[in-house]
């Protein structure tokens, strides 16, 4: 059989790949909505619907990290009121009042873990501080530049492999 592979675009989203083993494989965009919604559980549920044992490995690719996603007042209370739990996820920026960071690779690290899956690794690129690597939406608006590009991650699976 024929390899397989499936690919995403993002800018400073988190792009993930899953592989359960010998049998799929998915990639999945997540930002603060995707992950507010339970597109990350939703995904992991589906994998398992007909290989339940079957384990899964995770992959988060370069993304934001939290010391450069900045978020407004309102954006923490909708999420922390919509799970108590996710206070964890957010520190006071306390030079700008009223904003707060959020760790998007913490929170889906963490959400991982509670689906039962192990077997995780997270790169540690950050899209927004590294400007000769990455592109970063968040950056570009920042530096009021109207230019638009995006990351290509990819996972390729071989059933005979």
């Amino acid at each position: 059989e024929p390899a397989v592979a499936i690919a995403i675009t993002s800018a400073d989203c988190l792009p993930l790949l899953l592989y359960q083993k010998e049998t799929m494989i998915a990639v999945i965009h997540l930002g603060w909505q995707g992950v507010y919604q339970g597109l990350l559980e939703n995904a992991i549920e589906q994998l398992r619907k007909g290989h339940a044992k079957a384990p899964i490995i995770a992959a988060l690719m370069p993304s934001n990290k939290s010391h450069n996603y900045q978020i407004s007042q309102e954006f923490y209370h909708r999420f922390t009121s919509h799970k108590a739990t996710n206070k964890q996820f957010f520190t006071k920026a306390h030079w700008h009042q009223g904003y707060y960071f959020y760790d998007l690779p913490g929170h889906v690290i963490k959400t991982l873990k509670k689906l039962g899956i192990s077997q995780i690794w997270s790169s540690r690129i950050d899209t927004y501080s590294n400007p000769k690597y990455c592109f970063s939406y968040r950056r570009n608006t920042h530096l009021n530049y109207q230019g638009l590009a995006t990351h290509l991650a990819f996972i390729m699976f071989n059933a005979k492999a």
